[in-house]
């Protein structure tokens, strides 16, 4: 369970093994290198099986209609989503841009403030606080839309290929390769899928969207990890969640 299940379902490197491996090593006072030589081939064998996952979701949603929203979170019928206006002026996307890193400016500040909450976590209620409150104008919304559609389609194959060469140790998953480990790995992000999507059908979400925002991208590596099972299932307009 601490070697394998809590890395894998941790959310990454960054937020997840490495806190993890800090308060094992204050526990216990083994070295943290050491520690982190066990829950990284977990993290990366999962986010392997979290990408498969989603890969497969897709297909299944393809198969069953009834059990996907094709991108769309909430199983909600009179919930009526409409798409911001795209605009990929360079006004609109300069805008966007600066919106985003100002944003992500304020998280880092109230960090220094509060650093037990990382500054993502800062930046993402800020973010909801002013788009549930309605004081964001309209064409502000129309912008960072478009600058988020922008970086999706422009810099995804580049943080895809990133993953895959730069943040994937082939050889850490060489080491842990036996069929016990690679099975108790799978078997931690399928609990995640099933979990995830039948505890989300219960409070009206769609299984498949589900089991990918609420399981697939907390067992996968972080941020390059959902970015990677998002492009997979083919549902990047999941990334808010």
């Amino acid at each position: 369970v601490l070697n394998i299940g809590l890395p894998i379902l941790g959310g990454g490197i960054g937020a997840g093994a490495v806190p993890m491996s800090k308060i094992v090593h204050g526990i216990t006072g083994q070295d943290i290198k050491q520690i982190m030589s066990i829950f990284v081939p977990a993290v990366v064998l999962g986010n392997v099986f979290s990408i498969i996952a989603a890969a497969l979701l897709y297909r299944l949603g393809q198969r069953y209609p009834k059990l996907s929203g094709n991108g769309r979170l909430m199983d909600d019928q009179t919930l009526v989503q409409e798409e911001p206006k795209i605009d990929f002026s360079a006004g609109s996307l300069v805008i966007g841009a600066a919106v985003a890193c100002g944003f992500y400016a304020f998280g880092k500040i109230v960090n220094q403030f509060a650093p037990d909450i990382h500054n993502l976590g800062w930046m993402v209620l800020a973010v909801a606080v002013c788009n549930i409150t309605g004081i964001v104008p309209g064409y502000i919304l129309s912008a960072c839309y478009s600058w988020f559609k922008f970086v999706a389609k422009a810099f995804v194959g580049v943080v895809l290929l990133a993953i895959g060469v730069v943040f994937t140790d082939l050889g850490e998953i060489a080491m842990s390769i036996t069929p016990q480990y690679v099975f108790l790995c799978a078997t931690v992000v399928f609990g995640a899928v099933i979990g995830a999507g039948f505890v989300g059908r219960l409070v009206g979400f769609h299984f498949i969207e589900s089991a990918i925002t609420a399981g697939l991208c907390m067992t996968d590596m972080g941020g390059t990890g959902d970015v990677a099972v998002l492009s997979a299932c083919k549902r990047m307009q999941l990334m808010p969640f």
